[in-house]
């Protein structure tokens, strides 16, 4: 029932405050707020000069509020970088120590029938392969795509 006309209209597209509240669904729907936000939003456009400029309040010092959020926003992306920081050392430590342990394994299995100069060779291009896995940085290296463990 429309309240302005006080006509019962159950599917009435017509009725101003049937538009009213498709237009505040609308402004909710394209600004992704919440339907109180559209509401508020909805009426201070519907507003009179006179009654718009006693209910909003003044902005005494607009240029400190914005400094105090762009110090706020950099602070949290100085502690986001420094949890990535965190996390990549830590990653780092345990890649080592999984390449370590690999190593160790991979050296205890070599065939015992090896002559003491090839098994030295062998072992000692493993631990440049080793140290260079462990220097790698973010963008690679290419010194292990030319060596061979002949």
């Amino acid at each position: 029932m429309c309240q302005l006309q006080r006509i019962s209209y159950a599917k009435s597209r017509s009725c101003p405050v049937y538009i009213q509240e498709q237009k505040i669904l609308e402004l909710k729907c394209h600004n992704h707020i919440t339907i109180g936000e559209a509401r508020r939003i909805f009426q201070q456009k519907n507003t009179k000069y006179a009654e718009s400029v006693k209910t909003l309040p003044a902005v005494c010092n607009i240029e400190e509020s914005i400094n105090a959020k762009l110090e706020n926003l950099l602070k949290t992306v100085n502690d986001r970088f420094e949890q990535m920081q965190l996390f990549a050392d830590m990653l780092q430590k345990s890649m080592n120590c999984i390449l370590q342990n690999f190593f160790k394994i991979f050296e205890q299995s070599v065939d015992p029938s090896l002559s003491p100069a090839r098994k030295k060779k062998f072992l000692s291009k493993l631990n440049q392969i080793s140290s260079t896995f462990s220097t790698w940085d973010a963008g690679g290296s290419s010194e292990v795509e030319h060596m061979s463990l002949n």
